[in-house]
């Protein structure tokens, strides 16, 4: 064996797991992005459906600002596209509540994040609104 062989093989071989790990630690923060902004539309899909039409403004402000101060656990990694409540306009969900966010891949970030992410995010969810 050579001496530095080992040197070298590790040289190589760092910057690929290296590599692997910023990625798989981006996948994980995606993640809770992703589910942060699906309970949000959750939320609102379930307080639309129990709070009448009167509500839908209220009800998005109301999140977009707990996203703003820093309320609510997410990473940045992405920013508010487009939040719409609205009532459901097929034949099937006829007293239905729509809920979509679209989200935008913050380009603030670094180069790792743009390289292996979505640049959009869109989260739907539909709730049957409540008869009182």
């Amino acid at each position: 064996m050579q001496k530095g062989q080992s040197m070298v093989e590790f040289a190589l071989i760092v910057p690929f797991f290296v590599f692997i790990f910023l990625m798989i630690s981006y996948m994980g923060l995606l993640f809770l992005d992703y589910l942060t902004f699906s309970d949000i539309a959750r939320s609102s899909a379930r307080e639309a459906a129990l709070g009448g039409t009167a509500q839908y403004e209220t009800i998005r402000s109301k999140y977009i600002s707990a996203y703003n101060n820093g309320d609510l656990a997410h990473t940045h990694l992405y920013e508010w596209g487009s939040f719409t409540i609205q009532d459901a306009d097929s034949s099937e969900m006829a007293d239905a509540v729509q809920v979509k966010i679209e989200l935008d891949l913050n380009q603030k970030n670094d180069y790792m994040v743009s390289m292996g992410l979505p640049d959009k995010l869109t989260i739907n969810y539909s709730m049957h609104k409540e008869t009182q």
